[in-house]
């Protein structure tokens, strides 16, 4: 018999527990990627508002990966005016890649219950027909592994629906 898998349901969103620490109030949730032009799988960079829940974004146990070649992207907090970062992806043209994954150690403010992630295509005339890959931002926990199967060149992202990332949980101990 298989065991069966915990789930935390926050605003109609079905999150699967995959760790869970008492004592320093961590929980890691595998949860959709934030922004995506993936053509099965968009997402338009909001993530999941966790306003009014006991949980919150960890600021020590994140970081932002993104895929694709010399891209801008931004991260704002709760309000779309509260830019809380940015980064500008390295270019693919060296190593003739189509794609590239990076890890951008972004310092995410305390207490964050919400962001936005957005990505900026830079625009370069003379190369109009390189091949494009799939792009995609998304917080991720910093000990993320990407499962041997995934391909940043895939255009539709097959593999690229969710990441795992900790949120902090909010414990109110009586004394």
């Amino acid at each position: 018999m298989g065991e069966k898998v915990p789930f935390l349901n926050i605003s109609a969103t079905n999150l699967q527990i995959l760790d869970f620490h008492f004592f320093s109030g961590t929980l890691t949730v595998n949860h959709s990627i934030t922004y995506s032009n993936c053509r099965e799988n968009h997402h338009n960079g909001m993530s999941l508002n966790l306003t009014g829940t006991r949980f919150y974004y960890s600021d020590s146990k994140n970081n932002f990966l993104s895929s694709g070649c010399g891209n801008l992207v931004t991260t704002y907090g709760n309000e779309t005016d509260n830019l809380i970062s940015g980064f500008l992806q390295p270019s693919c043209r060296i190593n003739n890649k189509t794609s590239s994954i990076i890890g951008c150690p972004l310092i995410i403010p305390e207490g964050l219950s919400s962001f936005f992630a957005n990505m900026s295509t830079k625009v370069d005339s003379s190369d109009y027909r390189r091949k494009r890959s799939c792009r995609f931002v998304s917080l991720t926990s910093y000990d993320y592994v990407f499962p041997d199967d995934f391909d940043t060149s895939n255009k539709t992202c097959p593999n690229a629906t969710a990441m795992e990332h900790t949120n902090i949980w909010r414990v109110p101990f009586e004394r």
